[in-house]
């Protein structure tokens, strides 16, 4: 049976469908292709780990990786719905990398009612081509933009760390700076860059991420905290990157919410120079939930790598994409 199923589907997805329309191949997708896959779960009796969808003139092509452990290593250890908690902290290298990753996620968070905060860790003060602009200068614009973007989108507060922009600074001091915002905040959910991203290669994204990771396990040790003259402690349920190459977790957004988002990136206008006044960007914004969309047969949707608190010590299995799940 299993052979069959999966000839079948390899057949109507890659060789019978060719349609050339972005928008009907999301909707055809959101629309049968779960019904597919929760037939060839139940035949098969593995778990998916991946599906990577591309695209051309010609025809859509579904790629699908199965691992028969897959189901039992995502029972023992799931990967959360994001979505369904009440308290988040989204944590930034610089004023707009939130609105530029996960911005709609952060709209229907706003909208559905859940607390979102943001920590902005540097001031971007080397983020113009502008010589004409002075990094102080550009430092208060920037909070200016950040604190307007964020009201547009619904987010409860923003906090700014006082790190200079460039990687210039102590990982340490950095890690702790955000626990201590953690341990007041007490979020349920914490979401900053993947320094595990491979290409990635600024060093205010490498160190926030993995100060991020550092700083979530510290919040909750009582020990650590008191180390730095803390007293209190968090204890966070889910740790989540965007700007991530492998997502395990999609969080399904409208058109509205990234509407939003659109309003929102609009507030940086030192971040959007002519001749293109962030055309490309906004661009490749739309492309990116469209084709996240596909992922995770939605129309729209935001990515992210997620772990519960198993997955954070000693645990390689996380690090396997058998416990990745994209629905």
């Amino acid at each position: 049976m299993q052979p069959f199923v999966l000839f079948f589907t390899y057949y109507l997805f890659v060789i019978r469908l060719r349609i050339d329309d972005l928008d009907f191949k999301s909707l055809f997708l959101c629309i049968f292709g779960n019904k597919v896959f929760v037939v060839i779960a139940v035949f098969c009796r593995v778990g998916f780990t991946e599906v990577d969808v591309t695209f051309d003139r010609e025809r859509l092509s579904v790629d699908f990786s199965f691992d028969s452990c897959g189901t039992v290593r995502y029972a023992v250890a799931p990967v959360p719905k994001i979505e369904k908690f009440k308290t988040y902290l989204f944590i930034a290298p610089h004023p707009d990398d939130i609105e530029i990753a996960v911005g709609s996620t952060v709209a229907r968070l706003a909208r559905e009612g859940k607390d979102v905060y943001y920590l902005v860790c540097t001031d971007g003060r080397f983020g113009t081509e502008d010589e004409n602009v002075s990094p102080e200068t550009l430092v208060k614009i920037r909070r200016d933009e950040q604190l307007a973007s964020a009201k547009i989108l619904g987010v409860k507060d923003v906090r700014f760390l006082p790190f200079e922009d460039g990687g210039m600074y102590d990982e340490v001091a950095l890690r702790i700076e955000i626990a201590k915002v953690i341990a007041e905040i007490k979020p349920d959910v914490v979401i900053g860059p993947d320094h595990k991203l491979y290409p990635e290669s600024h060093p205010d994204h490498l160190r926030v991420g993995e100060a991020v990771s550092k700083a979530y396990f510290m919040c909750s040790n009582v020990n650590m905290m008191k180390s730095v003259g803390v007293t209190q402690i968090a204890k966070p349920t889910v740790l989540a990157y965007y700007f991530t190459g492998k997502p395990n977790r999609f969080v399904k957004i409208t058109k509205k919410d990234f509407e939003k988002t659109k309003a929102a990136y609009a507030c940086f206008v030192s971040q959007c120079p002519p001749p293109d006044n962030g055309k490309s960007l906004m661009l490749y914004m739309r492309l990116k939930v469209r084709l996240n969309g596909l992922r995770s047969f939605h129309i729209r949707a935001d990515a992210f790598r997620v772990m519960n608190n198993m997955h954070i010590h000693c645990c390689g299995e996380a690090e396997d994409t058998a416990i990745r799940r994209p629905l």
